[in-house]
């Protein structure tokens, strides 16, 4: 059986090495324990300065730490500062 054309794309950029954006995934990226950028996200669910819930296109997470706070946040990408203790997946 051969493949479809959606498959054959989402291999062909597996392939490729591009980035996951690309494929429809989210990009989670920290940044020595003090910050923590969310490309492809959908919407918060809880904001607190202790906990922050995500949800992303393919699951959401669940940041806890102190002193956590929205620096930015547009359409895609969501900025967090603060004291990251713990990322959580939820799926």
């Amino acid at each position: 059986m051969t493949a479809g054309p959606t498959q054959q794309v989402q291999r062909g950029l597996e392939q490729m090495s591009l980035p996951s954006q690309v494929m429809g995934a989210s990009l989670v990226e920290i940044t020595g324990g003090r910050q923590i950028l969310l490309t492809g996200q959908k919407g918060i669910r809880l904001y607190s300065s202790e906990e922050i819930i995500v949800d992303l296109a393919d699951c959401a997470v669940r940041i806890q730490g102190t002193e956590l706070g929205i620096v930015t946040m547009t359409g895609q990408e969501l900025l967090i500062r603060g004291n990251l203790q713990v990322l959580e997946y939820i799926r």
